[in-house]
């Protein structure tokens, strides 16, 4: 997954079979890829509502639900853009 504004792009993505831990995110900005951890402010809080217990990606039953920080909604302002792949194959 990718949401961007301006410059500022955060990539998130998933290992498929791994059961679900928050993902690798990174923050690219200005061409350059830096890794985010859950302290930075720009870290997209996602988790997966599902049925299962320990749910797998892919996954089988449920969504993902992704809540872009406070400071994200900020420095966007009135626009920014989401990419998403669900699944390569």
């Amino acid at each position: 997954m990718r949401v961007s504004y301006d410059k500022t792009i955060i990539v998130a993505s998933f290992s498929s079979g791994e059961v679900f831990d928050g993902g690798n995110q990174k923050i690219i900005l200005s061409g350059k890829e830096y890794p985010i951890t859950p302290i930075h402010p720009l870290w997209l809080n996602i988790r997966v509502a599902s049925n299962d217990m320990t749910p797998n990606i892919p996954l089988e039953e449920g969504y993902f639900e992704i809540v872009l920080p406070k400071e994200f909604i900020e420095e966007s302002g009135n626009s920014f853009e989401i990419q998403w792949i669900d699944f390569y194959r």
